[in-house]
């Protein structure tokens, strides 16, 4: 099994010597899941820079695909934003795996016929917690759901065969499944909440003072991070 991890962002210079990527925080989150699990853990992995025009060769070069998170957003006009979701709908049409988070999560989303868009309530940081549909738990998700969270963005609208897998008042979308081929998660399992210390206060001056107050406390909490590795490595599994 090859997982190709489409990444869609380069991290700030004085992140990066620490963090390195979202490709490898991905890949890292995935291979720590699974040394815990019982589903078959010989997964090898791909890196690709998307947000340079870095694709593999051929669609079949990688067995599933993963999204990353990014700063931008999934409506923006840059060419490289236009040309992923292009080939986000030929994999589709492919019937390759698909995996997205944050904004993997909002693109797929509008590639597939749904729709993101800036939300009116503005930033999402921290700790949330969602609420698991009866579709969700049947993915082995907890009925209570948390996940750390950076996005001022939001999928609005699921493409019209999407199954919806978690929500909350403050994100109705939190989580989306479209049969055995796609899985997506707004929050991000790959974060460490040290990460996500370090770009909440790289966004302090953007990010409301109430917000940031409350989701600096909420990095105290517990996560589900863990838990959706393994179950996005079991979707991924022939």
């Amino acid at each position: 099994m090859i997982l190709g991890i489409l990444d869609a962002d380069i991290l700030r210079d004085d992140l990066k010597g620490q963090y390195i990527s979202y490709a490898y925080m991905v890949q890292v989150l995935i291979e720590h899941a699974m040394e815990t699990s019982l589903i078959n853990n010989d997964i090898k992995y791909k890196h690709y820079r998307v947000i340079d025009g870095e694709y593999p060769q051929k669609i079949d070069e990688c067995d599933a695909y993963l999204v990353t998170g990014s700063k931008s957003s999934a409506y923006d006009d840059d060419e490289w934003v236009g040309q992923l979701k292009v080939y986000v709908q030929s994999l589709f049409q492919k019937d390759k795996k698909i995996l997205g988070i944050c904004f993997g999560h909002q693109l797929i989303a509008m590639a597939l016929g749904g729709d993101t868009r800036l939300a009116s309530h503005g930033w999402g940081v921290g700790v949330h917690q969602y609420q698991t549909t009866m579709s969700g738990r049947k993915l082995f998700l907890p009925e209570q759901l948390s996940l750390l969270v950076s996005h001022r963005d939001q999928v609005v609208a699921l493409p019209k065969e999407a199954s919806l897998l978690a929500f909350s008042e403050f994100c109705p979308n939190a989580a989306y499944q479209i049969k055995d081929q796609v899985l997506c998660f707004q929050g991000h399992p790959e974060f460490t909440p040290q990460y996500a210390n370090a770009l909440m206060q790289v966004r302090k001056e953007i990010i409301p003072p109430e917000t940031f107050e409350l989701a600096q406390k909420s990095l105290q909490s517990t996560t589900h991070s863990a838990q959706v590795a393994k179950v996005m490595a079991a979707f991924i599994q022939p």
